[in-house]
């Protein structure tokens, strides 16, 4: 054990056994290596010749070229005139020279050869791009020029041009340079006074070689360069709302000391209607009118409140009063208007403004009004500039002048936004008014198909905000890869990437193989990403912390891998895995897009298939969309080896997507698919026709029209026009109306051609199909078709777990509907089974259940029952997929009607279930495989009344034991748990020839926790007549057939009892309900002395009342007959009965004398006691011809003694 559990601690991967990258994969005393593509062997440690795999292939060298092996890989030594990879191009541009020599400064990306056109074409790196009419990458984007830099504006400092980039001038005086973009003042003194106990601080704003000071905090009063202290609660009301009350809290000190204040506190004593630590928290919203100064109350807000306030007023509770130019203005929306009295602006204003909202959301800006002096492309008189952000140091969104931004929107991708207004001394405007509203960040985008494109995170150049999660996605055209270059990566530095992050995956969901984790920063960037199909999808995150300039990637579309993937369009074709019938690749994405008519479907159906197996197909797998793309409803997820079965569209779309890992590679697929006519309806109505009406129909059409309602409707079919090729037999061109019917298949309701419309078909379930065929002559116009939903409440075709109602009457009254007619067909998946159960049962009693009845089919067809009156069904399990239920009731009496559930189990592991059919199958869970531990199962078997059921097992195999004890079959002549046993198996020895005493027989399974056998198979029938039997055991118990329900007409049934040789019976009766008649002439159960009727009759009995007590026989046996007439019936009886072995033997002149159960062993704890009596003159000799007792030497334990 010791060792066993140090095998399974133990890290088999500790050690780096797998070469070349491979992954270790730990197992009990092992691993498992899974190798990179281009190795193999236990430690991956051989390289895979992939000269010789891959030779004859689309994959190996083509036209007389050398394949050269390489560790992990191989190349290919192509002949004079073919280029490429594989030595399939006549031409590659690429190849001609370095990328240098060709694209300059850029990526050569490879072009199919077109006549007349360069077969390629250049990626430039930042900073270049393409002359007129050059294909290069060799002139320099002036960025100074075209207002693409981000030097700083306030202060401005010159931007530099350079080939391939640019730089910013030196800061002025005063101004240092605090990143490679911005300029901020020396070290100023800042706008604080020192105090004897404490240093205060207040905001300071940087301006072009000066500052301004923020207010004083609570308790001072200055300018903010000085601030004297008049108490906390005597400046601006201590901060406490201006309707509350401030109480300023001093430290206390005991009399003769001097207490030392670090920082007083203060309280505020709220209104009524306010709470919180300032009292400007509204606790009943705008109802306690918290908005000062006529401000309009909202609720919403930080404070359970917003207020909307007048221009001349800010702050939360519009407490504050407006700075004339410049200011923090903090709201979740409000409005900024300068100057506000609506005259022209002043010359010489410098004004800043700083709009801020709730953490974490951002500003929508919309310009109303907007109209400053003209300065040109470079705004250099009057101008309104605008930063993403709380600073000039934050990114520059733009600086703006003249009339650009009338009617103009910003969005800001922070909780900030900074205005810098400035004017000079010449011209004015009216200036501008905006409003702002907070929003909620949305960043990404889903971007439409291109062959080139970038992607930037949000903010770039400047810092991109905290707290945020952006997705993009972006696609070629189908067919082609991408091509993903990140230009620039400056993110948050971490070991795994865990704070801010850029992650690539290959395809359109995070669901996708992960390309590649980036973050931090460095020279060179990271290597270019290279995806497997036609979509990328990139996510940018970033946590609450630090911020960086973030990303800024291009991409590309190149060539895809040959035959994966592409759009399919014509009416029939075949597709297949690359580089079929040889292996796939790993690490492939192929998608199909298939598109057919918008009046057609598309059907695919497979060829072959082979790939890897998974339970769940996580591995490698195709997969089938109803649509265009994964978006569509999936209709079916394939990988293994089996053949998939053929799929077909509900549109004209379909959306084929083939994916493999990384590690085995098998034969792939092949399939082909075809445009089809017809469709599926679902609507309450509708109209079909034939393909192209009124046009005349195509030849060779094979169209599959299926109408399915939802339950409780049938369909009403009308035919509005016929004109069908008509031969007198409809033999060539026709169309088929079929139905759903109860043992599961189809049945057809007509065939129909000519010119002369059909009669109207009404459907038997909620599901009605039609089949249009044209053969390859003669077309005419075809047909016209309308159907409607027919309401009658009850019915249909259930393939889902539900339950089962009788229709409500339509009327006041209670009751169900009347003249109702009612089919449902419950339909279980493949290899399941229907388990019914009837939880409300009240229909009209009647004799032969002839007037309101429900009836129950199996799936075979054969009815199982007829059922009416208040006495509920039992719980019915089909033997196949399908039961079929059928419900109908007169034109009279209606009682309350029935509620049933039914649901599906597995048939492998289904455990149990009661059946009610001539013949059937029972098998124990999982067979043939092993059965489960731990089961408990029971069978209730019932045949026609009057027959018995005889099985026939052709397997058997459980645990073995002397007394059955651990795993066994137990076989009981009835349906209860008390019926009588007839019998307990285990091993491998099944009962032969076994035959009921009646009409039910109950089967009952269990397995311990221990040892497990492959199970039973037993096949019965009710080929045989009569009831009745043997009893042999020492004890038990017989019942009336059907017993505890009633018995059937015209019944005969025998049974004897023999007990061991020297042994009475004692029978008693437990329950009796049998038709009553003074002399029990009608129905009586008759009990005879002996192993016959000729026999003495002990008793006649037809009812408890006659009070038989214990009926006791003379010998070892004992004969019952029960009779019954062609009228009433009740419950039966229920007898038990139990062996005597004490007994008085006279004046026998022979006989025998067994132990209890003879020649099966005795019980225990028995006492017998045998006193023979010989005739005067007699003597007496005992010969034992078996004497097998257990043993010990003073036979203390089990012994016979004769006296």
């Amino acid at each position: 054990m010791r060792r066993l559990q140090n095998n399974l601690r133990r890290d088999a991967c500790s050690s780096n056994p797998c070469g070349h990258g491979g992954t270790c994969v730990s197992r009990y005393n092992g691993y498992l290596c899974l190798c990179p593509a281009g190795w193999q062997g236990g430690r991956c440690e051989e390289d895979v010749d992939e000269c010789a795999h891959l030779a004859g292939s689309d994959l190996g060298c083509q036209n007389g070229a050398t394949c050269v092996n390489t560790p992990g890989a191989y190349r290919c030594q192509c002949t004079q005139g073919f280029f490429g990879a594989h030595c399939t191009e006549r031409q590659d541009d690429c190849s001609l020279a370095s990328a240098s020599a060709l694209c300059d400064h850029g990526t050569c990306i490879g072009l199919p050869r077109v006549a007349g056109q360069p077969g390629f074409r250049c990626l430039c790196d930042q900073g270049w791009t393409t002359g007129p009419g050059q294909l290069s990458c060799s002139q320099d984007v002036n960025e100074c020029a075209s207002g693409r830099h981000f030097c700083s504006k306030n202060p401005p400092v010159a931007c530099l041009n350079f080939p391939g980039g640019f730089g910013c001038g030196p800061c002025p005086q005063a101004i240092v340079t605090s990143s490679f973009f911005f300029c901020s003042q020396r070290a100023l003194r800042k706008c604080k006074r020192r105090m004897t106990t404490s240093s205060i601080t207040v905001d300071c704003f940087n301006t072009i070689g000066s500052r301004s000071c923020g207010p004083c905090p609570p308790g001072y009063v200055g300018d903010g360069v000085t601030c004297t202290y008049l108490g906390l609660c005597n400046v601006d009301n201590g901060g406490c709302s201006p309707l509350a009350t401030c109480i300023e809290q001093r430290p206390w000190s005991p009399p003769g000391f001097l207490a030392q204040a670090f920082g007083n506190s203060f309280q505020c004593v709220c209104e009524a209607g306010f709470s919180g630590r300032l009292c400007d928290q509204a606790q009943g919203g705008c109802t306690s009118d918290p908005c000062q100064n006529n401000g309009t109350c909202h609720n919403d807000g930080p404070t359970g409140v917003a207020c909307t306030c007048t221009p001349e007023w800010t702050g939360p509770l519009c407490e504050e009063p407006r700075q004339a130019c410049g200011g923090q203005l903090y709201g979740t929306n409000g409005t900024l208007r300068y100057p506000e009295t609506g005259e022209a602006y002043t010359h010489k204003r410098n004004c800043i403004w700083v709009l801020r909202t709730t953490r974490g959301k951002v500003l929508n800006v919309s310009f109303s009004e907007f109209h400053l002096e003209d300065g040109g492309s470079g705004c250099g008189f009057d101008f309104l500039e605008i930063h993403d952000g709380p600073t000039s140091m934050s990114r520059a969104l733009g600086r703006y002048c003249g009339t650009t931004l009338r009617g103009k929107n910003l969005a800001s991708t922070h909780d900030s936004l900074f205005l810098w207004f400035k004017t000079d001394s010449s011209v004015t405007g009216v200036g501008f008014a905006l409003d702002w509203i907070t929003t909620d960040p949305v960043c990404g985008r889903d971007f439409p198909v291109a062959d080139v494109g970038s992607v930037s995170s949000p903010g770039y150049p400047g810092h991109y905000p905290s707290s945020r999660d952006c997705m993009w996605t972006v696609a070629v055209p189908p067919g082609k890869r991408i091509q993903i270059h990140l230009a620039t990566v400056q993110m948050e530095h971490h070991q795994n990437c865990s704070y801010d992050f850029l992650k690539v995956y290959d395809g359109a969901s995070e669901r996708d193989q992960l390309l590649g984790t980036f973050c931090g920063s460095g020279a060179p960037g990271p290597r270019p990403v290279l995806t497997s199909s036609h979509l990328a999808l990139l996510h940018f995150h970033s946590d609450d912390s630090s911020t960086d300039v973030g990303f800024h990637a291009t991409y590309a579309s190149v060539p895809g891998v040959p035959g994966c993937g592409g759009v399919l369009s014509r009416a029939k074709g075949r597709f297949t895995s690359p580089s079929y019938p040889s292996p796939y690749e790993n690490g492939l994405l192929c998608e199909w897009e298939i598109r057919a008519a918008p009046e057609e479907r598309l059907q695919i159906t497979f060829d072959s298939f082979t790939l890897e197996q998974h339970s769940a197909c996580r591995w490698d797998a195709l997969e089938v969309y109803d649509g265009r793309d994964d978006n569509a409803p999936l209709l079916g997820r394939f990988c293994g080896s089996a053949l998939p079965p053929a799929v077909l569209s509900h549109g004209s779309v379909l959306y084929v997507r083939f994916r493999t890992d990384q590690s085995t590679q098998l034969q792939g697929f092949s399939a082909s698919y075809e445009a089809v006519c017809g469709g599926h309806w679902t609507s309450l109505r509708g109209e079909l026709s034939s393909p192209r009406y009124p046009e005349p129909y195509p030849a060779r059409r094979l169209c599959n029209y299926t109408i399915e309602l939802p339950p409780g409707n049938l369909v009403q079919l009308d035919w509005q026009h016929m004109d069908i090729e008509n031969d007198g037999h409809c033999a060539y061109d026709y169309v088929e109306v079929w139905e759903p019917w109860r043992n599961g298949s189809e049945r057809r309701r007509g065939r129909y051609c000519g010119s002369v419309p059909p009669d109207p078909v009404t459907s038997a379930y909620n599901r009605l199909s039609l089949r249009f065929h044209s053969d390859h002559s003669v077309q005419h116009r075809g047909f016209l078709a309308n159907y409607s939903a027919l309401d009658i409440g009850c019915g249909g075709v259930l393939s889902e777990p539900g339950r089962l109602q009788s229709p409500a009457s339509e009327s006041a009254q209670s009751g169900y509907r009347h003249e109702s007619h009612c089919r449902w067909l419950l339909k279980a998946p493949p290899g399941h089974t229907v388990r019914l159960s009837f939880s409300q049962f009240a229909l009209e009693e009647s004799t032969n259940c002839s007037y309101d009845y429900v009836e129950i089919h199996d799936s075979s067809d054969e009815r199982v029952g007829r059922y009416c009156g208040g006495r509920a069904p039992p719980t019915i399990t089909s033997t196949g997929e399908l039961l079929h239920v059928l419900f109908r009731t007169d034109d009279s009496v209606a009682r309350d009607g029935f509620l049933a559930h039914f649901e599906f189990l597995d048939g492998r592991t289904a455990c149990g279930g009661e059946f009610f059919l001539s013949q059937g199958v029972v098998r124990s869970p999982l067979f043939p495989r092993h059965y489960p531990a731990d089961r408990d199962c029971v069978w209730l078997l019932h045949v026609p009344d009057g027959r018995q059921i005889r099985l026939n097992f052709t397997h058997f195999d459980l645990e073995n034991s002397t007394i059955c004890a651990f795993d066994f079959l137990e076989l009981r002549n009835g349906a209860q748990e008390t019926s009588p046993l007839a019998g307990t198996f285990c091993g491998r020895e099944a009962p032969v020839g076994f035959v009921s005493d009646s009409n039910s027989l109950r089967l009952r399974f269990v397995s311990d926790s221990s040892m497990f056998g492959q199970g039973f198979q037993v096949f019965y029938d009710s080929a045989l007549t009569g009831c009745g039997g043997v009893l042999t055991g020492s004890s038990g118990s017989l019942m009336s057939p059907n017993y505890p329900r009633p018995y059937g007409h015209n019944a005969e049934c025998r049974w004897l009892i023999r007990v061991s040789q020297g042994s009475r019976i004692a029978l008693t009766v437990v329950d009796m309900d049998i038709e009553e008649q003074p002399d029990c002439g009608y129905d009586a159960l008759e009990v005879f002395d002996g192993d016959s009727a000729r026999g003495e009759r002990k008793a006649r009995l037809c009812n408890l009342q006659q009070r038989p007590g214990h009926l006791t026989s003379s010998g070892s046996t004992i004969f019952l007959r029960f009779r019954s007439d062609a009228s009433g019936a009740g419950r039966g009886f229920h007898v038990v009965y139990t062996a005597m072995c004490s007994s008085v033997i006279r004046h026998q002149p022979r006989g025998v004398i067994e132990s209890p159960n003879f020649p099966a062993p005795y019980p225990s704890n028995a006492n017998c006691t045998w006193t023979i009596e010989a005739l005067s003159g007699h003597n007496i000799s005992l010969a034992f011809s078996t004497l097998e007792i257990e043993h010990e030497a003073n036979c203390s334990y089990d012994y016979l003694e004769a006296l």
